[in-house]
């Protein structure tokens, strides 16, 4: 018989005690291996640690196989609140003195006093607004004199005829106005200005101003310290009458920049494929058409290459990368096709052909793995490969050539029209002798006169000033650069100029004269023919707001000024024709111009450069039509000119109506300042252009928003123009320029003082000279008075008397 037991509350016998404690015996086998586990674990993350340690070391390593790693450099500076600074890899190791001369200045202007801020009225007109661009009385970069060479800094002694010395210190000048400032504000009786009236061409003027019964010697003015400022002024020398004249400062060289030209507008160029910009057509004695655009094609002659330098040619060899080498003789090319043909013919394994503005050369040897060799393109003898832009020796299956082949400047456009290949002796191009354009001549013993055409939309032809003329034996262009601190008549109007001839005038007193303005080419001769109008007491200048000229009668008669056009049609264009009675002209006895409409945008204009250099943002610009069709265009990332947006609203428009013209047309405006959009539907509704999918590509270029009624276009100016009501207030005109999206900010400034202690105060959201404000109130009154100036911070470099300041 089995036996029975029990635990517990009947045996006495603690179990669980019991159980639990041999759980913990059987555990402790368990509790071993997660202790082991987790030792493992401390070192499997130490491990990783270690490992990731070693990636990154690993990954800074691998920078050392380049070289640009080693010429990675960091910058300091004493005065990080002053000046900042960082170095690229191109920078020389060392310590750099900086003296920094002047800040950058912000443009703020206030207007005259009003007695409060929301009751008073301004007075009815319209007040004009414009940040940076647009003045016609630009002072001149010394950088820009003497052909591009510019003008070495250094301090300048000037001996009046009265015996007085000074010495006036322009090492830090940047403009011709900052050399004006200083010799006129120097302590000798001289007056500095500018002129280009006459023969001379464009130049400083230095009068000695010394009373006739103080003369005791004579005028002079030399270089200190063995500087060439006077010298590269072209004022250096001594004269007995009082009077010194510079050379002309301002003239075109080859290099002059195709960019500086039409005051900063540049030239207009088809720029892409094959497609040409200019023709010249002699009839039956031949023709031949000129592309300006930065494409190496194969009939382009070496002697362009390198902005005509040229290539040293001679002979290269070209080993592909199965080995097989070859030496190629270069020195009888004349035309990339030459070059292409003499390599192709050599016995080495490759192809050419020319992309954008280089040569390519191409591995064709068919060789895989571990057979390949280097690509190599190299000098024997001469310097071909390098000019070529082809010497290289590279672990690829192709060379990649630098940029030979571009069109920069004035030197290439007439390289490119003597060197092509189908003008066998009809024209030739040259600089003009007055270095201000250039001159076409007519070649051969042919009878038939030369046309000069546009071809493809280019405004090329227009540009260069050479535009449906006809050359008989020799054309002249007009300036393709203007004089100093002023600008192309040709850029005004929009960039359609004027139609010029003789004004007449008359002064209060009755004093008569006629002015023949027909062979003027910039602003300041316009003013400086009235100014030097003997017959006349009239005083002209750049009026207030700086966008066109003011005329003063300086003769204290009761009669009315008179201004009208003889011939031609200057003085009406100019806006300043009519008859001017005392009331009209006020107590300044003064008229001013209207906005001569300086043109700054045009289809080769950077989108960086407008809003004051905060570019144009990518983005979908949406445009309705009044017949309520839709046309969205996609403004890229990758677009950098004006041209690229005025043709994407154009490639994008449709003609729905099928009438042969298209919806929507885009083009440069009449004021040359923006991008106008045509809606040539005739619809019920209103033309209206928005940004769509968070760009703001239409608010940028000034396109954003609904046409004014009545009028089926929409004015993409950089010019703001608001109009101010008989009854709008100081807070009605701060909330308008608001409203109107211009970088300005509008307060009220309150002095506290007076019977009127509130003013409009408008400041440039923009910094330095690209935030310069333009103002026209309109005739409302506004007495604008400038707080503080646009300028550009100044620094030198390398001590106290600097060559160049920046």
């Amino acid at each position: 018989m089995g036996t029975f037991s029990a635990s517990g509350l009947i045996s006495g016998i603690d179990s669980a005690a019991y159980i639990e404690q041999i759980m913990q015996l059987e555990s402790i086998p368990v509790q071993r291996l997660q202790l082991r586990i987790q030792e493992l674990d401390v070192q499997r993350t130490a491990y990783l640690d270690i490992s990731a340690r070693l990636l990154a070391v690993q990954n800074l390593a691998s920078n050392f196989e380049s070289a640009s790693f080693f010429r990675n450099f960091a910058s300091t500076s004493s005065n990080e609140s002053v000046l900042r600074a960082t170095a690229s890899e191109s920078a020389n190791p060392g310590s750099y003195a900086f003296k920094v001369h002047r800040l950058v200045g912000t443009h703020s202007v206030v207007s005259r006093g009003f007695a409060d801020t929301d009751s008073t009225p301004v007075g009815a007109g319209t007040l004009a607004l414009e940040v940076g661009q647009g003045r016609v009385d630009r002072s001149t970069t010394l950088d820009a004199l003497n052909g591009g060479g510019g003008v070495e800094r250094g301090k300048i002694r000037i001996n009046d005829r009265a015996g007085n010395e000074a010495v006036v210190d322009l090492t830090t000048a940047l403009t011709v106005d900052d050399v004006l400032e200083a010799i006129n504000a120097a302590d000798v009786n001289v007056k500095a200005s500018v002129t280009s009236v006459g023969d001379g061409g464009d130049r400083l003027v230095i009068e000695d101003t010394t009373a006739a019964n103080q003369v005791t010697g004579n005028l002079s003015i030399s270089d200190v310290n063995g500087r060439h400022a006077a010298a590269d002024l072209g004022i250096a020398g001594t004269s007995v009458d009082g009077l010194l004249e510079s050379h002309d400062l301002v003239y075109l060289t080859g290099n002059t920049k195709l960019s500086t030209l039409n005051d900063g507008v540049g030239v207009g160029r088809v720029g892409f494929g094959t497609d040409a910009d200019i023709r010249f057509d002699a009839g039956a004695d031949g023709s031949f058409n000129v592309s300006f655009g930065d494409v190496l094609s194969l009939d382009t002659d070496l002697r362009m290459l390198n902005n005509g330098n040229g290539a040293r040619l001679g002979t290269i060899r070209i080993t592909d990368r199965g080995g097989k080498s070859a030496e190629i003789d270069l020195s009888s090319a004349a035309t990339a096709r030459d070059v292409r043909d003499l390599i192709l013919a050599a016995d080495v394994d490759v192809s050419v052909t020319t992309v954008n503005g280089h040569f390519q050369i191409t591995d064709t040897s068919g060789v895989a793995g571990d057979l390949k060799q280097n690509l190599v393109v190299e000098d024997v003898t001469g310097h071909a490969a390098a000019d070529l832009g082809i010497e290289a020796d590279v672990e690829a299956d192709a060379v990649i050539g630098k940029d030979v082949y571009r069109i920069s400047t004035i030197g290439d456009v007439i390289r490119a029209i003597n060197y092509n290949m189908d003008n066998n002796g009809l024209v030739q191009a040259d600089l003009a002798e007055d270095g201000n354009g250039i001159v076409l001549r007519k070649l051969g013993a042919f009878g038939e006169p030369i046309s000069v055409t546009s071809l493809n939309g280019s405004t090329a032809a227009r540009d260069l000033g050479i535009e449906d003329v006809v050359v008989e034996n020799e054309f002249h262009s007009r300036d393709l650069l203007a004089g100093l601190n002023t600008v192309l008549l040709q850029s005004l109007n929009g960039g359609n100029g004027f139609d010029l001839g003789t004004v007449s005038f008359t002064d209060a007193v009755g004093q008569q004269a006629s002015i023949d303005f027909s062979a003027t080419q910039s602003l300041s001769e316009i003013v400086d023919l009235i100014n030097n109008q003997t017959n006349l007491s009239l005083e002209a200048r750049i009026n207030d707001a700086g966008h066109g000229i003011a005329i003063t009668d300086t003769s204290e008669g009761g009669g009315p000024l008179l201004i009208s056009d003889s011939t031609g049609s200057l003085a009406s264009q100019l806006g300043i024709a009519g008859t001017f009675t005392q009331q009209d002209i006020g107590a300044d006895r003064t008229i001013s111009s209207s906005n001569l409409q300086l043109r700054y945008v045009a289809h080769q204009t950077l989108l960086d450069d407008l809003n004051g250099g905060k570019g144009v943002s990518g983005g979908t610009i949406r445009i309705s039509d009044s017949n309520g069709g839709i046309t969205d265009v996609g403004i890229s990332s990758s677009f950098t000119t004006v041209g690229q947006v005025i043709s994407a609203i154009n490639n994008a428009a449709q003609d729905r109506d099928g009438d042969g013209v298209k919806d929507i047309e885009a083009r440069i405006n009449d004021t040359g300042d923006g991008i106008a959009v045509i809606d040539h539907t005739s619809g019920e509704f209103d033309l209206t252009i928005e940004d769509t999918g968070g760009g703001s590509a239409a608010a940028d270029l000034r396109l954003a928003g609904t046409a004014s009624e009545g009028e089926n276009f929409i004015d993409g100016s950089y010019e703001v123009r608001i109009d101010i009501s008989a009854s709008d207030t100081l807070e009605d005109v701060i909330r308008k320029i608001k409203e109107s999206a211009v970088p300005i900010s509008a307060s009220i400034f309150n002095d506290r003082s007076g019977d009127n202690p509130y003013s409009l105060s408008l400041t440039s959201e923009l910094s330095g000279l690209a935030g310069e404000l333009m103002i026209d109130d309109g005739g409302l009154g506004l007495g604008f008075t400038t707080i503080s100036r646009a300028q550009d911070a100044l620094i030198s470099v390398g001590g106290a008397n600097p060559a160049t300041p920046n």
